[in-house]
């Protein structure tokens, strides 16, 4: 049976002011009299020069001379004098004005301080319809239901030194609501070493580099939710999200034909915040773009966990694990992406294997593809139709694991402040569908409003 969810969504940020410096333009003072000009010249200019002055036109009148520039001017290009003048307002006024603006380009500011909130809430109808086993038997109990959910409130600070060195902390409260764990609440906090663009380090809690739709943000999915293999293999199995680590990467972009931009990442870490079991986890990942509309990724991922069957008192009594106290596990992740103009698309596709499940660790396969085009309606709008299409097999050892989800929506944008994505979404979890399957009550028909600041 089918999974049928309409979400409407509405999000709304703002941005702190920007830190540069405006411009300043000094306006120079009007010019003098024209008699005040004059005077200068009419003590060396003979007497009978003078006089045929008044009675000659401006064309008769030669460009050099002294007393006939002075009236000339207003009557011919009254703009030719303010257009002059800011050329010389810093010689009048050596060390004022400009000249002050100057030594400030000159020292530009060592650090820069940017701080943000993102709060996204929204209220939903759900509608649940267990399935039917092959005996007919329901899976499940129906669910319909009115909700209010509070998805975010995130707070987050970065500081930039220079081009050398930079931190991020963020939090989200949202999570206070339940019981977190420590790494729930906190997000990112890092710093990181920029030695050049293409050789840098970043050390702390961050985002493991696992998935491309994984790494996109929040503000930038043009969904609800990143789907049905996110929600297993990051959020479960954490093979992407934020851990403990050090991280080396870099990224360069000569912009010439072929070699757009080359991007790569190999990080060390252990989802120690947020609770995760003894081990290490290692990620690498590559982004090639041939062009500035076309980008290719591929990254893979190392476990080497604790194994959940293991008695963990036993396996830390001792510095030399035994060999059934841990597994090793891999991941892995393509991906490709175009951008044209208006039009986004990717497809995706992503493995990895389930270290919790029984004594083995079968493998799961993701595969999303989905497309959005930006039409702008004004200045500020933008009308945004969205189509994904997406297909997950939780164990490649089964047939019982498999479903496919669909979304349609039309989103609106108005500049990064304000998003508003009506959207409908399908689940069907695959026959012969049993209680084995992760996703037997996914059939969801749902109205979700999002507000993001």
């Amino acid at each position: 049976m089918g999974h049928l969810c309409l979400i409407l969504g509405i999000a709304l940020s703002f941005a702190p002011p920007s830190s540069a410096p405006s411009e300043t333009v000094q306006v120079a003072p009007p010019p003098p009299p024209t008699g005040q000009l004059a005077q200068p010249s009419v003590p060396a200019t003979p007497g009978p020069v003078i006089e045929p002055g008044p009675v000659a036109t401006p064309e008769a009148n030669p460009p050099g001379d002294p007393a006939a520039e002075p009236d000339a001017a207003p009557n011919t290009k009254p703009e030719a004098a303010p257009e002059a003048e800011p050329e010389a307002a810093p010689k009048a006024e050596p060390g004022k004005g400009d000249a002050g603006d100057e030594k400030q380009s000159e020292k530009p500011k060592k650090y820069e301080l940017q701080v943000g909130a993102r709060v996204i809430a929204g209220g939903r109808l759900r509608y649940i319809e267990p399935n039917l086993d092959s005996d007919g038997n329901r899976i499940g109990q129906p669910e319909r239901k009115g909700s209010l959910q509070l998805r975010q409130a995130r707070v987050k600070v970065k500081i930039q030194y220079l081009d050398v060195l930079s931190v991020k902390v963020s939090l989200e409260f949202a999570d206070l609501l339940d019981s977190p764990k420590a790494g729930d609440v906190l997000r990112d906090a890092w710093g990181n070493v920029k030695l050049h663009p293409a050789f840098q380090i970043k050390v702390g809690h961050f985002k493991r580099p696992y998935s491309r739709l994984e790494l996109r943000g929040v503000s930038s999915v043009p969904v609800i939710g990143r789907g049905l293999y996110n929600n297993v293999a990051v959020e479960d199995l954490s093979w992407g999200d934020r851990a403990v680590g050090v991280a080396l990467w870099g990224k360069i972009k000569p912009e010439r034909p072929g070699l757009h931009a080359f991007g790569w990442t190999v990080s060390a870490s252990n989802n120690a915040v947020a609770g995760a079991p003894n081990g290490v986890d290692a990620h690498a990942r590559l982004t090639y773009d041939p062009t500035a509309w076309l980008s290719i990724g591929a990254g893979g991922a190392f476990k080497h966990v604790q194994d959940s069957l293991a008695n963990e008192a036993d396996c830390l009594a001792q510095w030399k694990r035994d060999p059934s106290c841990h597994r090793n596990v891999f991941g892995a992740d393509f991906d490709v992406r175009f951008k044209v103009k208006g039009l986004y698309a990717a497809v995706e596709a992503d493995l990895a294997q389930d270290w919790l499940f029984a004594d083995t660790s079968p493998w799961m396969l993701g595969a999303v593809a989905y497309a959005t085009y930006d039409f702008e309606v004004g200045d500020k709008t933008r009308i945004q139709p969205l189509v994904l299409g997406e297909f997950v097999d939780t164990n490649l050892s089964f047939s019982e694991s498999e479903a496919v989800r669909a979304v349609a929506g039309l989103n609106v944008l108005w500049t990064k402040r304000l998003r508003v994505m009506p959207q409908v979404q399908y689940v069907v979890p695959l026959a012969p569908v049993t209680a084995f399957n992760h996703f037997v009550e996914s059939w969801i028909t749902g109205l979700w409003v999002q507000v993001q600041l």
